[in-house]
């Protein structure tokens, strides 16, 4: 039985020492078995973390490094938890927690092996204390909070807590505890909402699982920091906020949808249409918003000079700060790759180069070029791919070629596609002649 926690030992003010996270060089994993790891932890009536790793994950290399080996994580679990840390060649685990991408964190009661939460991907040291920490209220809140406790937002995300994770039957009174936090916490602790918006969001998005009115919740709140967007009456805290329901919804295309409707509104409306594209780059280019993206952006080699001469300022034990985006060099990377796209569909083939000039002098590596040739691979512009594997096979070492040469191979195959497409159009034509007659 793991030892209750009291409401009292987590509060606003305990985690503000999480704002200025330090390197530490403990080692925040133990070298056991999942099986002796429970063992352990049932006697030490502690808690297990299993972090789901793999060496070809960016995001699990930039936990790696900072995360896991920041003096509160390390505190933390010293106190909570016994982590351990599950290779990507563990297919036994990788099966039975139904991991099929990483980094993905899970928090286990070992009496039961039973899961206590899950973050999802990359996250900094003050999440994944904030969001553990949030997830152990309630082990034994079976009440409804009334009196005293009637206006404390952590007695009622522990009543959450318990349901969630006890009473699953009990659905409905969990979203309604989990969005009377969403919805008053701020009012009486402050904040509370920026603190937990992330874990409430998760847990609220969870519950899809047993109730429609969840995904309604959201939904609804969602709809309403939308309209404020596109009213011009929003803050940037607002379309952030709004990302974040469209992220937990899965439907980050609400977000670009957004964008197209603000297309002709004013500077307050543009404004948040560049955060938006600026936070779903990569989506937006999917959908071929280009003349968005530049519109909004249009010197993108400033943008990306900027963020490359920032981080190298930045001292590294500086670069994960609370509750904010860590920019690492290969996010910059793809951003730029990104970029490079819009600017060539856009015939700005010299601005597109000048910036791939830019990146390839900080980075000069096969990921570099990779990232650069997959857009013009997108793109059919073959010609520019093999450009670039020339630029890169000249500059990379042996292990960087191999990431240059698959998107080389991969032309062969885009052709023989393209081919066969051809084919199979030229071939619906001639089983229906009227088609072309019917288009004219």
């Amino acid at each position: 039985m793991l030892r209750p926690t009291r409401l009292c030992a987590i509060t606003l003010a305990t985690l503000a020492g999480l704002t200025s996270p330090t390197l530490a060089s403990d080692a925040p994993f133990a070298d056991l078995s999942l099986q002796d790891a429970a063992a352990r932890a049932q006697k030490e009536e502690r808690l297990l973390v299993l972090f789901f790793d793999s060496e070809t994950s960016p995001d699990a290399r930039r936990m790696l490094e900072r995360t896991w080996t920041d003096e509160s994580v390390l505190a933390w679990l010293k106190e909570e938890a016994i982590a351990l840390q599950i290779p990507a060649t563990d297919s036994k685990l990788k099966n039975r927690y139904g991991i099929n991408w990483y980094p993905q964190t899970f928090l286990i009661n070992p009496d039961g092996m039973r899961i206590l939460h899950k973050i999802e991907g990359h996250a900094t040291a003050t999440k994944l204390v904030i969001e553990m920490t949030a997830s152990l209220l309630g082990n034994d809140s079976q009440s409804r909070p009334e009196g005293d406790t009637a206006t404390n937002p952590l007695a009622w995300m522990a009543f959450a807590n318990y349901l969630f994770t006890n009473e699953p039957q009990r659905s409905i009174e969990c979203l309604d505890a989990y969005l009377w936090c969403l919805d008053n916490g701020e009012e009486h602790i402050d904040g509370f909402r920026s603190h937990y918006l992330e874990f409430l969001l998760q847990r609220i998005a969870y519950l899809r699982s047993y109730t429609t009115k969840a995904v309604e919740a959201l939904v609804t709140r969602r709809d309403r920091l939308r309209a404020a967007i596109i009213a011009g009456v929003s803050t940037e805290a607002d379309t952030q906020e709004y990302l974040r329901f469209c992220f937990w919804l899965r439907d980050e295309t609400n977000a670009l949808d957004a964008v197209e409707e603000m297309r002709e509104l004013g500077e307050e409306q543009q404004v948040a249409s560049r955060l938006i594209l600026r936070t779903e780059l990569n989506r937006a280019v999917g959908r071929q918003l280009y003349s968005d993206i530049l519109r909004l952006d249009p010197n993108p080699l400033k943008i990306i000079d900027a963020r490359l001469k920032t981080l190298h300022e930045t001292p590294v034990a500086a670069r994960t700060k609370a509750g904010g985006f860590f920019d690492d060099r290969q996010a910059i990377i793809i951003d730029a790759s990104c970029y490079f796209e819009a600017l060539l569909a856009s015939s700005r083939a010299g601005d597109a180069f000048e910036l791939v000039d830019r990146v390839v002098k900080d980075a000069p590596t096969g990921l570099t070029f990779r990232a650069f040739m997959e857009r013009t691979n997108r793109l059919r512009v073959f010609t520019l791919t093999e450009r670039l594997a020339k630029q890169g096979l000249e500059v990379v070492g042996e292990r960087g070629k191999s990431h240059i040469q698959s998107q080389l191979s991969l032309i062969l195959t885009l052709k023989a596609q393209d081919e066969r497409k051809a084919l199979l159009e030229e071939e619906r034509r001639a089983l229906d002649p009227t088609d072309g007659d019917d288009q004219n």
